[in-house]
């Protein structure tokens, strides 16, 4: 028999043989060992029928999935299935499960770990939520500076959800307990269902009416399914909540996903209570910062009152008082004796204008009839030089200039060929000439 672990066993027909034999626990081991490192077998998705559904008083939830021609246990621990406690789960529905290929060791049956699952048709919804988040996303209907901050102090508040419900109740209760004075508006709208997207859209759109004078607005409803909840995914109510001019709270009461409306409204709440909570300021809150805040405005003003009395005192001490002329008497003197200086600058000034005058007013003219010849006279050189270079008089002397058909000028016969048009330029006119014969120096001139 065997005895330990491995077994040796010993055939005497078979020459003393050693063979190495498992135990049923080891194998089991070994094969459980094999499917957990097996990537493909740990994160896959499975869709099938539901028969032999059992819920345990654990928690714990034990069914089968199966097609046409197989069939697998599956396993959905409370852990894992706490969070699906509102999707409809029965014997004969078809289902979309994700999990992981696992043994279960003391029998040696493989089984299926279900950590989550979907109705069949809510798959193909949640990858056209997905496709519709990617889009919103890409455009930046989601970036944070698009968001409006929350109002500090609210006066009104405005509320688009069922007017029967959890949600309107649980958002009376929190408002009002906190700030008993609030004014409270609400625009009642389907929130599942047919016509739900658009029955949400005209509530937030009537609430932003500005005769209502509405601070902020909750846009949400109780828990619910992930059909439930399909209204807070349409692209429709997305665009409506991003255009709105007043800040909007999502507050969806989810356990599980968030809809997009989270995403892009101002501020998400997983309740509608919550919500209530981040825009209704608590009174006693508020009675407790006006008290710090007129105590602290005592203090100030005490502190400065006798700031200045002591200030007032002091001034009362200096002799200011007693005679206030002291202080425009340095500034009559001041301004006597810079009165003083002004006089006697103009004084020195027109002095010396005067002096300057009679040392100029007795020249002789014969001076100046000098001075002006001469300049006449560099005037004519300076005219004559300027003459010598101008192109006109040196073409009225008999010169002409030459251009090819490039008009760029000629400046040696090596330039031109046998019937080149050139261009000649004279003092008063220019003409076209066609070259005929060319005639070069013999010899070449000396530089």
């Amino acid at each position: 028999m065997a005895t330990g672990t491995k077994n040796e066993l010993v055939d005497n027909d078979s020459s003393n043989k050693k063979i190495k034999a498992y135990s049923v626990n080891q194998i089991n081991e070994l094969i459980r060992r094999r499917l957990q490192s097996d990537k493909g077998l740990l994160s896959i998705w499975i869709e099938g029928e539901v028969f032999n559904l059992t819920r345990h008083s654990s928690g714990h939830i034990y069914f089968s999935l199966k097609d046409k021609l197989s069939q697998i246990r599956c396993t959905f621990f409370k852990g894992s299935n706490i969070r699906y406690r509102q999707t409809p789960l029965a014997n004969g529905s078809q289902i979309l499960v994700f999990g992981s290929i696992s043994l279960y060791q003391a029998r040696g049956e493989y089984q299926f770990n279900v950590q989550s699952l979907m109705p069949i048709g809510e798959g193909e919804l949640r990858l056209k939520i997905e496709a519709l988040k990617k889009k919103i996303d890409q455009e930046g209907l989601f970036d944070a500076h698009h968001k409006k901050e929350l109002p500090q102090l609210i006066r009104t508040l405005g509320i688009a959800t069922a007017a029967t419900g959890a949600a309107i109740q649980d958002i009376l209760r929190v408002a009002i307990n906190r700030y008993p004075n609030i004014n409270i508006i609400l625009a009642p709208c389907k929130v599942q269902g047919e016509g739900a997207v658009q029955s949400i859209c005209n509530a937030v759109e009537i609430l932003q009416k500005s005769e209502l004078k509405v601070d902020a607005i909750i846009v949400g409803r109780g828990g619910g399914s992930f059909e439930d909840l399909l209204a807070f995914n349409d692209e429709k109510l997305l665009r409506v909540i991003f255009k709105s001019r007043l800040p909007i709270i999502s507050a969806v009461g989810h356990e599980i996903d968030s809809p997009l409306s989270d995403l892009i409204a101002d501020k998400a709440a997983p309740t509608p209570s919550i919500a209530a909570e981040m825009l209704v300021p608590d009174i006693m809150t508020i009675a407790q910062f006006l008290l710090k805040t007129k105590i602290r405005l005592q203090e100030y003003l005490e502190r400065h009152c006798l700031e200045y009395r002591e200030r007032l005192r002091y001034l009362h001490a200096t002799s200011i008082f007693e005679d206030p002329l002291s202080i425009l008497r340095d500034r009559w003197q001041n301004l006597d004796h810079l009165k003083k200086n002004i006089n006697q600058a103009i004084k020195i000034n027109c002095q010396r204008a005067y002096n300057d005058y009679e040392r100029f007013r007795f020249l002789p003219a014969m001076l100046y009839e000098k001075l002006l010849a001469k300049k006449l006279k560099q005037h004519e050189i300076i005219k004559e030089r300027l003459e010598t270079c101008n192109m006109v008089a040196t073409l009225k002397r008999g010169y002409a200039i030459i251009h090819n058909k490039k008009n760029k000028s000629i400046r040696s016969i090596n330039e031109i060929q046998t019937n080149d048009n050139l261009k000649v330029t004279l003092a008063d006119g220019s003409f076209v000439a066609e070259v005929s014969k060319i005639y070069k120096n013999k010899t070449k001139s000396k530089l």
